[in-house]
């Protein structure tokens, strides 16, 4: 079994035999929330990002009317989770090998699966592979990613360092914003 999270396709695939592959997730729902606001699980979609999602749900105005996009910074200040569950049947789960391949996700995150930490992401341009049948169970299985606050991540790194360091994710052309999510173009 193959769990892709990519560009703009995130499902769990699993082989018979090394010659199909099934997606698992195609009809999973996802579920996201804040670590400080925003408590309760939520509707996401995957692929996608928090603002999108927030704003999707009408818990948040349109960044691009009037200052609305300072006001939204707090976002970015914040952790996000998203999670989905999933089923594995028992001749599924002994007849296969289950790895994660992931191909992108933006940016620093801990994936776990049925609780268990098997994972930092740190770079959304380093693709992973790693098996994970360990952690799977006959079952209902739960996969989280936990979205860290990029931009205290980014302040932290920048305050070790011997230099000053001026950072900012604003292009001229885009609004100021630390995405987190499912890396999409």
């Amino acid at each position: 079994m193959t769990i892709r999270i990519c560009l703009l396709v995130f499902g769990i695939f699993h082989s018979f035999w090394g010659v199909a592959q099934t997606n698992l997730l195609a009809h999973s729902k996802w579920f996201f929330k804040g670590n400080n606001s925003h408590t309760t699980w939520m509707d996401a979609n995957v692929p996608g990002n928090v603002h999108t999602d927030l704003f999707k749900l009408n818990k948040i105005p349109d960044p691009h009317v009037g200052t609305n996009e300072s006001d939204l910074q707090w976002i970015s200040a914040e952790g996000w989770i998203y999670k989905t569950n999933f089923e594995i049947s028992e001749e599924v789960y002994t007849k296969n090998n289950f790895s994660l391949d992931i191909e992108s996700i933006d940016t620093h995150a801990k994936l776990y699966l049925n609780n268990h930490y098997f994972f930092s992401n740190r770079n959304q341009f380093i693709p992973l592979s790693q098996e994970i049948k360990k952690y799977l169970k006959v079952g209902d299985n739960e996969l989280r990613i936990e979205f860290e606050p990029s931009t205290q991540i980014a302040q932290m790194a920048a305050k070790s360092l011997p230099y000053t360091l001026n950072l900012n994710y604003l292009w001229h052309w885009k609004y100021f914003y630390t995405s987190m999510g499912k890396h999409q173009y």
